[in-house]
C-alpha cells in the first residue's frame, strides 16, 4: 500500500473524544466518527487492518503520517473548580511540544461544538474567560491543532469538572417541636433553612457560643438533632451557614429559644405532730428537690386519695388527725408536673402511728482517744425505749444545759452532748430527760453519769513497763533483805562462840590456882 491513511482515537477520563485525521489517498477506506467520536466506523472491514490498543485506534502505520510533531503532548486545561454564580472565571489551555501558530478549541460534555476558540501568539496559552451561570456546571475540555499544516491531528486534553456555586442567602432556623418547650427525655430537631445556596457548611452556636456535637447530639446536613433533651440543652440557638469556598460568604438566622422542662423528682414523704384543741394532728409534708414549677402533689393512703394541691412550690403540706398511740395506716405521696393530672411519681411508704415517749430512758457515755491514748474528749448520747418525737435537756450537776455553750455542743436532734475537752469545770453528774416535742408532758429522766477530769496514762506498754520495774525493785529489796538477816544471824553465833573461848581461857580452875599459890 503506497499510502498509509491514519486516524486516531483519543480516550478522556469519564468521557469518550476524539480526534480524527486522514491523508486522502486512493482506495483508502472510507473513515467516519460516529456517536459523538466514540465510534470509528471503517467503510471496508478488511483492509487497511485495525488494531485497538488501550483505547488508541490506528491503522498500522506510523503516526508521524498525521504531521503532529514527535514531542506533542496532550494540551493541559486548567481551571478554577467552582466558583460563584454571576462572576468570571478564567480557563487555560497549553499544548506542549507543538510548534507555531496552535488554535485551541473550548468544549463542554460531549459536544462537538467549540464554546470558544482562538489562536494565541506563539509559546502562549489560550486563555479562556466564562461568565459563570446557572448552567455553566459540567466537564470542559478543549482542543488544540497546530495552524499551517494540513496534516496535523486535533489533540484533545484532559477533563475539567467545574461546578457553579450559589451564594448563601436568607439563613432561617426552625424548630421542631415548634415552640421549642420540651420536657426533659423528648426529642429536638433545628432546621437550618436558607432561601437559596448552594455547597453549604454549618455552624451552631448556643448562647452565642460554638456548639460542639456530643454524645447525646448529632448533625445531619442541615439538622441538629439532640436526643434526649436535658436542662442544659436550654438557651438561645442559631446558625451560620456559609459557602464551602476559601472566600465562603456565610448568612445566620434569627435566633430561636429553647426551653427545657424538668420532670419533678421523687418525693420525700415526712410529718411532724401538733396539739390542737380538737386534739392532735400530723402535719404531712412532701417534698421534691427539683422539678419545673407548677407541682402538684397527691397524698395517698393505699389507694385512696386523701388530699391534693398544686403549688407554686417544690412541696406541699397535709393536715390529717391522729390519735396517739394508734396507727392509722401507710402513707405515700405522689407528685406530678406535667400537667396531665395523673400522678407521675410516687414516695416510700410512711407508717402513720405517733408513739408518745414512755419507757426508759437511757445515758451512754463513749470516751474519745487522742493518739497517746488519753482521754481527750467525751459523747453522751440519750435514747428512749419509744416514742416517736422525743424532745431532749441535758443536766450538769441538776442544772439545765441551755443551746450550745463555749465547753459543749448539742447535735441539731438534741439526743447527742459533746464535749470537746475534758477539764475540771465542766466534770460533774451529767443526765439527760425526754418528753414528746409536741406536748407539755412531764420529763423521763435517764440515771446519771459521773464525768471526771484524768490525768492517768492509759499506755498499756506503759504500765506493764512500771509493774515490770515495781516487781523487780521488789525481788531486790527482797534479797537485799534477806542477805542482811542471813549475814547477822553469821555474825552472831561467830561472836558468841569467841566469847565463850575467852571465858575460858581467863578463868583458871581450882586446883591450877591451889597448885600456884602453893609455889
Amino acid at each position: 500500500m503506497e499510502g498509509r491513511p491514519c486516524f486516531w482515537l483519543v480516550w478522556g477520563l469519564g468521557e469518550k473524544k476524539a480526534s480524527l485525521c486522514r491523508r486522502k489517498l486512493t482506495g483508502s477506506p472510507a473513515l467516519v466518527l460516529e456517536s459523538r467520536g466514540s465510534h470509528l466506523k471503517i467503510g471496508d472491514p478488511v483492509t487497511p487492518t485495525k488494531v485497538l490498543v488501550a483505547g488508541l485506534w490506528t491503522q498500522r502505520g506510523d503516526l508521524s503520517d498525521c504531521g503532529t510533531h514527535p514531542d506533542a503532548q496532550s494540551p493541559v486545561l486548567t481551571a478554577p473548580e467552582m466558583a460563584y454564580l454571576g462572576g468570571r472565571v478564567e480557563l487555560q489551555c497549553v499544548a506542549p511540544g507543538l510548534l507555531g501558530p496552535i488554535t485551541y478549541q473550548l468544549l463542554k460534555g460531549s459536544a462537538d461544538l467549540p464554546l470558544a476558540a482562538q489562536t494565541p501568539e506563539v509559546d502562549h496559552p489560550a486563555s479562556f474567560s466564562l461568565m459563570v451561570q446557572s448552567d455553566s456546571s459540567g466537564t470542559y475540555h478543549c482542543r488544540a491543532r497546530q495552524e499551517g499544516d494540513p496534516d496535523s491531528c486535533s489533540l484533545s486534553s484532559n477533563s475539567h469538572i467545574f461546578q457553579v456555586v450559589i451564594p448563601v442567602r436568607g439563613a432561617r432556623l426552625v424548630p421542631d417541636p415548634d415552640p421549642a418547650v420540651l420536657w426533659e427525655g423528648d426529642r429536638l430537631a433545628l432546621h437550618c433553612e436558607v432561601q437559596q445556596g448552594s455547597h453549604l457548611s454549618y455552624q451552631w452556636y448556643l448562647n452565642r457560643t460554638e456548639l460542639s456535637i456530643h454524645t447525646h447530639s448529632a448533625q445531619q446536613g442541615a439538622t441538629l438533632l439532640i436526643h434526649p433533651v436535658s436542662q442544659q440543652d436550654s438557651g438561645s440557638y442559631y446558625c451560620m451557614v456559609g459557602n464551602a469556598m476559601t472566600n465562603s460568604r456565610v448568612s445566620s438566622s434569627q435566633e430561636v429559644d429553647v426551653h427545657v422542662k424538668v420532670l419533678l423528682s421523687q418525693p420525700r414523704i415526712s410529718f411532724s405532730v401538733t396539739k390542737e384543741e380538737a386534739g392532735y394532728r400530723a402535719n404531712v409534708m412532701c417534698q421534691s428537690t427539683r422539678g419545673t414549677l407548677p407541682a402538684q402533689f397527691w397524698l395517698l393512703m393505699g389507694d385512696v386519695t386523701l388530699a391534693n394541691r398544686t403549688t407554686a412550690a417544690l412541696s406541699a403540706t397535709f393536715s390529717v388527725a391522729v390519735t396517739l398511740g394508734k396507727s392509722l395506716g401507710t402513707l405515700r405521696c405522689a407528685g406530678g408536673n406535667r400537667g396531665n393530672q395523673l400522678p407521675e411519681v410516687h414516695s416510700r411508704p410512711l407508717e402513720l402511728e405517733v408513739v408518745p415517749v414512755g419507757g426508759a430512758v437511757e445515758l451512754h457515755a463513749e470516751y474519745l482517744y487522742s493518739a497517746d491514748s488519753r482521754a481527750q474528749a467525751i459523747r453522751l448520747q440519750c435514747s428512749v425505749t419509744q416514742g416517736t418525737f422525743p424532745e431532749y435537756a441535758w443536766f450538769l450537776n441538776h442544772t439545765q444545759l441551755e443551746g450550745g455553750g463555749d465547753w459543749y455542743i448539742v447535735t441539731q436532734q438534741g439526743h447527742t452532748l459533746f464535749l470537746p475537752s475534758i477539764t475540771v469545770g465542766n466534770s460533774g453528774n451529767y443526765h439527760c430527760a425526754a418528753k414528746d416535742s409536741f406536748d407539755n408532758t412531764s420529763w423521763v429522766l435517764s440515771p446519771s453519769a459521773f464525768i471526771h477530769s484524768t490525768e492517768l496514762a492509759l499506755n498499756t506498754l506503759e504500765l506493764i513497763v512500771v509493774c515490770f520495774f515495781c516487781f523487780i525493785l521488789l525481788v531486790i529489796v527482797g534479797f537485799a533483805c534477806f542477805l542482811f538477816i542471813l549475814s547477822n544471824g553469821q555474825s552472831g553465833r561467830a561472836m558468841q562462840s569467841r566469847t565463850n573461848d575467852f571465858a575460858l581461857t581467863a578463868i583458871p580452875s581450882s586446883s591450877e590456882d591451889a597448885e600456884a599459890m602453893n609455889n
